[in-house]
């Protein structure tokens, strides 16, 4: 529910008649229903699953919708949640119409000025610790002011960071207004950054997780930047 942000009031308040469908583990779901399933790649598959299971059968926008759903959670196809059942519903998706590459294009390759100059800037920055197993990266409001970047989406910009030869774990902080910080983090193989980030009040997956805390932008760089080089040392 704290997720929700200024929807939380609102949809809390309807929670009788509310259904929950999602593939993170959850914490706090109060609503009449939870269809939960973290096998699944994407929420998108349990949402076609589901329109499948009662009978329907997604439209060629439905179909694009829901492979974007897809792709995208899945890295286009890249990550470690990416099952055969992806590429099955994947399949019967491009079947019912949906464009693969259209979809990419419509996803990455409509980037700003602006998100590119943001992007050089946090690259400039980058840092390596634990014997160049963790790379971090920050974002300041300053920058972001420089580069006329607000309201630019950075959840892509751990990419370019994880793809650093020897990296296991990176991590991008982004400077929030109101006294709070972004933590985006990503990782490889085992490492677990999914329970990193419920030490700091944050969630998601084992390799994908991400935080928003309150507190001064150093010190949470340098708290969390600590945690992420003692858990790529644990090795776990």
């Amino acid at each position: 529910p704290d997720r929700l942000g200024r929807m939380e009031a609102p949809v809390r308040a309807r929670t009788a008649k509310t259904l929950c469908i999602d593939h993170h583990p959850t914490r706090a779901t109060p609503w009449a229903r939870n269809v939960i399933d973290t096998s699944a790649s994407a929420t998108a598959v349990l949402i076609y699953e589901l329109v499948r299971e009662l009978g329907g059968t997604p439209d060629r926008a439905a179909a694009e919708a829901l492979y974007a759903g897809l792709a995208t959670d899945t890295g286009f196809f890249r990550f470690n949640s990416t099952s055969p059942r992806a590429f099955r519903i994947a399949a019967e998706l491009l079947e019912a119409g949906a464009d693969p590459t259209r979809c990419y294009r419509e996803v990455y390759e409509r980037n700003t000025l602006a998100y590119t100059r943001l992007l050089g800037r946090a690259l400039a920055s980058v840092a390596l610790g634990e014997g160049g197993t963790v790379a971090s990266a920050g974002i300041t409001m300053r920058m972001i002011d420089a580069c006329g970047a607000a309201g630019v989406d950075t959840s892509e910009f751990t990419t370019p960071l994880l793809a650093i030869d020897g990296v296991r774990v990176a991590i991008l902080f982004r400077e929030l207004p109101g006294g709070k910080v972004k933590v985006s983090l990503r990782s490889k193989g085992e490492l677990d950054v999914q329970r990193m980030a419920a030490e700091f009040g944050g969630g998601g997956h084992r390799n994908a997780s991400g935080i928003v805390t309150p507190g001064r932008f150093e010190e949470i760089v340098d708290a969390i930047t600590a945690r992420a080089v003692a858990l790529a040392a644990d090795g776990r």
